[in-house]
Order: C-alpha cells, then structure tokens, then sequence
C-alpha cells in the first residue's frame, strides 16, 4: 500500500478548523461587501477603486480565484 495511509479523514472532508473559519467568515459577509462598496465610491485613488471592482465583480460572477493548469 504504497501512498495511502490508514484511517483519517475520507477525501472531501474538510478540516474542522477550515469549517470553523467558513462559518466564521461568513458571518462578516454583509460588512465586508458594504466596506468594499464604500471604498469603491470614495476611495482617492482611481487605482483602488478600479481593484474594488474588479474583485466584487468576479465574486459576483463566480469567477475562479485561479485558473487551473
């Protein structure tokens, strides 16, 4: 058995610890949009407001963090 190791977690199962953040983070969502709003509309500079976009339009969109070799 070359590469496998007995017992453990069954592949897909998250670590509890990133199950825990998950839960964490997502009770911050509603503010984190709302900041990212604001610094969209009032940032000084143009560059940031243009990055604040850019990221609320790819989560809106669903577009993968990285693309895939």
């Amino acid at each position: 058995m070359l590469g496998k190791k007995p017992g453990g977690r069954k592949s897909g199962t998250p670590k509890r610890l990133t199950a825990d953040m998950k839960s964490r983070a997502g009770e911050h969502t509603a503010s984190a949009v709302a900041m990212l709003v604001r610094l969209m509309e009032h940032a000084k500079s143009e560059q940031a407001r243009l990055g604040v976009a850019r990221d609320l339009l790819d989560r809106a969109m669903d577009r993968p963090q990285s693309m895939p070799k």
